[in-house]
């Protein structure tokens, strides 16, 4: 279950902008609204050409690159603020997975530009690959003798570990990452 979601730079955000679904507030009205203390289902809401669709489509930009599902590329055509088109845009997930957190971090240069990725499971970095230095790695267990070079297949390390390791399902680290 998603918690919080930031992006910098992408589309008409050029600052950071941040969705937190976590209840701060008292949910006391709706409690069929929220799970584990998560808002579970919400509205965005404003003006015509306030930036709601944006929003959108940037939570959803992590479809891209992680799944093989149909994607709708032209909706991604303007990637980057006007004002930043020399600096990356920069994604930001949490989650809330089986009670434990993991934390989804990237970097784009483009809709289909991969330029760092990281994920990390109850706070322990268990997958990064940097994609301009062309280096990474992977703690996951069976993950170990995985070869991790990237760099030409511009394929994410998490769905290129997800298709070529075998992993220790015995492993709850192993258990939540499958479940992202």
């Amino acid at each position: 279950m998603l918690k919080l979601f930031r992006v910098t730079n992408f589309k008409n955000y050029k600052d950071t902008v941040e969705l937190s679904l976590e209840t701060a507030n008292q949910y006391d009205f709706n409690m069929a609204a929220v799970e584990n203390n998560i808002v579970k289902h919400a509205i965005i809401y404003g003006e015509n050409a306030s930036g709601k669709t944006n929003i959108g489509y940037a939570l959803f930009d992590i479809v891209i690159h992680l799944t093989d599902n149909n994607r709708k590329l032209q909706n991604y055509r303007l990637y980057k603020h006007m004002d930043c088109q020399n600096k990356p845009v920069v994604f930001h997930y949490e989650f809330l997975i089986n009670g434990v957190s993991v934390i989804y971090d990237y970097e784009k240069a483009s809709c289909q530009v991969l330029l760092r990725e990281s994920l990390k499971i109850n706070d322990r970095e268990v997958l990064n690959y940097d994609y301009e230095r062309k280096c990474g790695y992977t703690r996951l267990a069976g993950s170990e003798n995985l070869s991790i070079n990237l760099s030409e297949s511009g394929i994410s390390i998490v769905k290129y570990v997800k298709n070529n390791a075998v992993l220790d399902n015995s492993v709850e680290e192993n258990q939540v990452f499958i479940k992202f």
